[in-house]
């Protein structure tokens, strides 16, 4: 009667050949990850802003986003309404890995969207240290337009 087993050298190639692959690929991965990591951010942020420029536009007055980053890493992301300061709906809180740094160029850390449509523009950059990866999401000074760039 003949066995019909794998003998252990056949099991230690299989290990071998997976090993190989996983070496290969897990550095691919990891940096698919990171640049993820960004674009679901800069996509939150960018979603906070077109809110608050929608909202300027249907109700016929100012709305602002402030921005507070309690860490680096954190960024908290509040709508009010103008001009009595009167928040609309809940903070959006971001937080991630800690070589991430937010930082922002708006004045005094507040985008302003008007009902024309205007802004008074700024740029929201989300930088990972670690992967050395950044994403700006920069709001027009003329026409209120965000735009998420491209992972630089």
């Amino acid at each position: 009667m003949k066995n019909k087993s794998f003998t252990l050298i056949e099991m230690i190639t299989v290990l071998v050949i997976i090993g190989v692959i996983s070496a290969i690929t897990l550095p691919f991965f990891f940096s698919f990850y990171g640049g993820q990591e960004l674009k679901t951010s800069a996509g939150i942020v960018a979603s906070v802003l077109r809110t608050a420029k929608s909202y300027a536009a249907a109700k016929n007055m100012d709305y602002q986003v402030g921005f507070v980053i309690p860490q680096s890493n954190k960024l908290e992301m509040t709508i009010y309404e103008q001009p009595a300061h009167t928040q609309v709906g809940k903070t959006e809180k971001l937080e991630l890995s800690s070589s991430v740094i937010f930082t922002t160029t708006f004045t005094g850390k507040i985008a302003t969207f008007t009902p024309q449509g205007t802004s008074n523009g700024g740029t929201v950059t989300i930088n990972n240290t670690g992967k050395n990866k950044k994403i700006d999401i920069t709001v027009s000074s003329v026409t209120g337009r965000v735009k998420v760039g491209d992972i630089y």
